[in-house]
């Protein structure tokens, strides 16, 4: 490492010699960037590759998962409660980054020069980011807000929390996330385009603290404090149930830990959101301090893959701690695999039956009789 260094300031000196006396030094700086700047460049190019081979793994698990959210959706009414609705809406914004944001990527880390060529295509790889992160941030705040008001106000529930206005909640997310994906198309610095398909670059810099880091850090202070308020207030209910026995319902303390449980299988959905999307927060700054821009490409590269592999991780929170979904894939996967009817008589295996009644869960008994009529053509009930 000192041999290294050594030669770098042996390399600076004769470079000030050259500019001194009005020698050219095209070659001494054609070889000191040779020697110090190949290493990160060959880092550079490995890391996109490998990027790139596993953007084109996990594509098809983002897709399939997250569409088998949405077909369970479509087929079994039971499953169409407020809050499912509203993981509907974020399982289409993580459905859509697999179509978009992903493929477009995985051009980018084989294809870097592609994005250099067509302006548009490069603003097209950081909107359909921004619309996919957009979009789950506020699908996930409105997860909050309903799970807020069934734990603190379950009376009203049912009239704060219908059908109707959760649909026009999820227009309104659609409606703001189309905006916050159209605007680079006519808001971004034509200059930098020019030379550099970079997100920190490209965007106006008002618009990316805007879009990304306030609107970012807002919804996950509001969503963390009404999941502590959340937790909180189910946990003070269960200790008033526990020493006051005869004076609650066995219904309402079924109801609250269903929508205790339900809580917590959300607030683990936006701990990993905050996980997986956190290193692509920090990474921007990065360009302010003195690191190789090589490095700092790779660090942003691998930062905004991670995150984007977060929208591959619901589907199977949804299987592990929400049993209808559970019973849902398991039903729908079964069919494909010619294994039943999709009946809602099917049964599940002995094992999966003692899981689930080990855990006080209810079997595929819960989707009886609620099949979508429109899928009866090819879904015999």
């Amino acid at each position: 490492m000192s041999e290294y260094s050594t030669t770098g300031n042996n390399l600076d000196i004769t470079k000030a010699i050259y500019h001194t006396t009005g020698m050219e030094n095209t070659s001494v700086d054609a070889f000191y960037d040779d020697i110090t700047e190949k290493p990160y460049q060959d880092l550079k190019d490995r890391t996109y590759f490998w990027l790139g081979v596993l953007s084109v793994t996990i594509i098809p698990l983002l897709f399939g998962g997250n569409f088998l959210v949405l077909l369970s959706l479509c087929i079994f009414r039971k499953l169409r409660s407020v809050q499912n609705l509203f993981i509907g809406c974020l399982a289409s914004f993580d459905l859509l980054l697999s179509v978009m944001a992903l493929p477009t990527y995985t051009v980018d880390f084989w294809f870097n020069d592609i994005l250099m060529k067509y302006k548009y295509l490069c603003l097209f790889k950081y909107a359909s980011v921004l619309f996919s992160l957009t979009g789950s941030l506020l699908s996930l705040l409105a997860i909050a807000v309903d799970r807020y008001i069934a734990i603190l106000h379950p009376l009203q529930y049912p009239l704060k929390m219908t059908k109707g206005k959760a649909r026009k909640v999820i227009i309104v997310i659609w409606t703001y996330t189309i905006t916050v994906g159209i605007i680079p198309y006519f808001w971004h610095e034509e200059e930098e385009l020019a030379k550099k398909c970079d997100f920190f670059e490209i965007l106006p810099r008002i618009f990316v603290i805007l879009s990304t880091f306030f609107v970012i850090s807002a919804v996950l202070v509001v969503s963390t404090g009404l999941y502590i308020r959340i937790f909180q207030v189910a946990t003070r209910q269960k200790l008033k149930m526990l020493n006051m026995k005869t004076r609650f319902h066995p219904t309402s303390r079924r109801q609250l830990e269903k929508d205790t449980k339900s809580a917590s299988a959300m607030a683990i959905v936006l701990f990993f959101f905050v996980a997986f999307w956190f290193p692509f927060m920090v990474s921007g700054p990065l360009k302010y301090l003195d690191i190789e821009e090589n490095i700092i490409e790779v660090i942003k590269s691998i930062a905004v893959f991670l995150a984007q592999s977060n929208s591959g991780i619901n589907p199977f929170i949804y299987c592990y701690l929400k049993t209808e979904f559970a019973v849902a894939f398991k039903l729908i996967l079964g069919r494909i695999r010619g294994k039943n009817k999709l009946n809602a008589d099917a049964s599940l295996s002995s094992s999966s039956k003692d899981r689930y009644k080990s855990r006080h869960i209810r079997d595929d008994s819960c989707l009886k009789g609620e099949i979508n009529p429109v899928f009866q053509t090819s879904v015999r009930v």
